[in-house]
């Protein structure tokens, strides 16, 4: 008979939709068994375009192999194992998995008031403070500091949309910034 089995390939590490927010490096493990004999392991990544990242040989009817990426740039990605057995069979896992590498803050642009604008403001004034935030994953929220101190947060956030916050104000210069997560 002809063995046309091919290896049987689960992904063990990173989980599905892990976020890597540490550092730019990413550790990655799968498995496999096979009924005859496996040959080699194959680590495929879409960092830059669908590609073969590396390939190991592993023998044995049952093995595991880890493979680390650096200098992974900040973004979402899928990645999957190909392993062969000694007469070509060939698999990939079953499904492919997605990561995320976020090693940066939100990008928040403060749009008004603009710096140094001048107002005649008296007690008791409320100004619009305008900003857009857009990040890699969701921004879970965005909070005003006036004067040094968080007047508000905001837990909906619509990304890459002028969003706003209104506060009372007092006359006199004022500092403002918008910190989000």
């Amino acid at each position: 008979t002809i063995d046309t089995t091919s290896p049987t390939v689960t992904l063990q590490k990173p989980v599905n939709a892990y976020n890597q927010t540490t550092n730019r490096t990413v550790l990655f493990n799968c498995s496999a068994t096979d009924n005859i004999n496996l040959k080699n392991f194959s680590l495929y990544l879409n960092t830059s375009g669908w590609h073969l990242n590396e390939s190991k040989v592993k023998k044995g009817t049952s093995n595991a192999s880890n493979f680390t990426v650096v200098n992974i740039k900040d973004n979402t990605y899928k990645w999957s194992c190909r392993v062969c057995d000694n007469l070509n069979n060939c698999a990939f896992a079953s499904s492919n998995r997605t990561f995320t590498v976020d090693t940066t803050g939100p990008n928040i642009s403060l749009r008004t008031p603009i710096n140094n604008q001048g107002y005649s403001t008296k007690s008791g004034v409320t100004i619009t403070f305008t900003y857009n935030v857009s990040d890699v994953t969701s921004v879970r929220n965005c909070s005003l500091t006036f004067d040094g101190n968080t007047k508000e947060t905001d837990t909906s956030i619509n990304e890459n949309t002028d969003q706003t916050f209104s506060a009372d104000v007092g006359g006199g210069s004022h500092t403002w910034l918008v910190n989000c997560t």
